[in-house]
């Protein structure tokens, strides 16, 4: 299916459904096949997205294709979601970001009468809530592989870099395990706290961080996604999280610089220019967050090369051997090399 096939397709899916999730790649052109429906569409229309970021992305999309009826379409982000009225129709863009208690209670209190949901990065978690909390299903699905198929996105390899703990390293690791086996057993905050206790250690360990650092010296132009601002910082020169100015993406955007760290934030509704490869330190058990990190890198442009996707990991341990395979399973197996 081509790009203005699957167009054509969506905007008809959204106006036969009341209630329905289209599941489509990046760069698959959901934001103007949407539009398209909503100006066949009466009364006033929620757009939830995930930031204040994306509320711009949108209205620039507006003006870009004309919407013919602006003053019906109203914005707010996910966060905010308990804190609307009623509304006709609501659009939840990035639908997968929406699972939590607050946000599914805060969506079933503004009684749309219309629910679409849209999503690049579907897990089956979000899909699993998603139908039983809203009734919302999928009705429109185009994997990554179908759009790399299509000519619709680059071509893409991923490649894991495994790196082998210190002694000092390893032991802590272990210690840190033995607690969360422990804390298995007694459920709640205690498992909670031992686990991400344990993810922290995980995310900022000094063997994949030089290892990272070394790497990324050989690398033109690139985006770093770390877990934590601690481990962007040390790595990356350009850096862009929640304490930094946008002014610092927009030079990434225009070439001043080519390098650039960032945590979360560009983890959805950014289309970086120029850019082939994605360099993923650490990952963790959120399928989500790597195929939002992954796609960052398989915008299409003209002349466009294969993306690299470079992801470390720390070797033998609940990163490589459980997380990372959870990370991974929506992609080609046979574009994933262990280096």
């Amino acid at each position: 299916m081509t790009r203005q096939e699957l167009q054509t397709k969506g905007t008809q899916v959204i106006l036969d459904n009341n209630k329905c999730i289209l599941a489509l790649s990046p760069r698959s052109g959901k934001t103007k096949l949407t539009l398209d429906a909503l100006a066949k569409i009466k009364g006033d229309i929620l757009i939830s997205v995930p930031s204040e970021f994306m509320i711009e992305i949108w209205k620039s999309e507006c003006q870009k294709w004309a919407f013919k009826n602006p003053l019906r379409l109203y914005f707010t982000c996910h966060a905010s979601l308990h804190k609307q009225s009623k509304f006709k129709t609501l659009i939840l863009d990035e639908c997968h970001s929406v699972i939590s208690e607050i946000r599914l209670e805060g969506i079933k209190q503004i009684k749309a009468d219309r629910i679409i949901g849209l999503s690049g990065s579907f897990s089956n978690k979000a899909r699993e809530i998603l139908k039983e909390r809203l009734g919302l299903e999928v009705k429109l699905e185009y994997s990554v592989d179908s759009a790399v198929a299509n000519n619709v996105i680059k071509d893409y390899q991923i490649y894991v870099h495994q790196i082998p703990l210190s002694s000092e390293e390893y032991k802590e690791y272990t210690k840190l395990t033995s607690i969360v086996n422990w804390a298995k057993e007694k459920g709640g905050k205690t498992l909670m706290f031992s686990s991400l206790k344990r993810g922290r250690f995980l995310y900022n360990l000094k063997s994949k961080n030089n290892y990272a650092k070394n790497f990324i010296k050989n690398l033109d132009r690139y985006i770093l996604f770390s877990q934590l601002k601690v481990v962007a910082n040390e790595l990356c020169v350009n850096v862009y999280h929640s304490n930094i100015s946008e002014q610092i993406v927009a030079d990434f955007q225009s070439g001043v610089i080519n390098s650039l760290g960032v945590v979360k934030l560009l983890n959805e509704g950014f289309t970086p220019v120029n850019l082939d490869t994605v360099v993923i330190v650490a990952v963790n058990s959120s399928e989500i967050s790597a195929i939002q990190r992954i796609l960052r890198a398989l915008t299409k442009e003209e002349e466009s090369k294969i993306a690299n996707i470079h992801i470390i990991v720390s070797k033998n341990t609940v990163e490589s051997d459980k997380w990372l395979l959870t990370a991974l399973q929506s992609f080609d197996k046979q574009k994933i090399k262990y280096v």
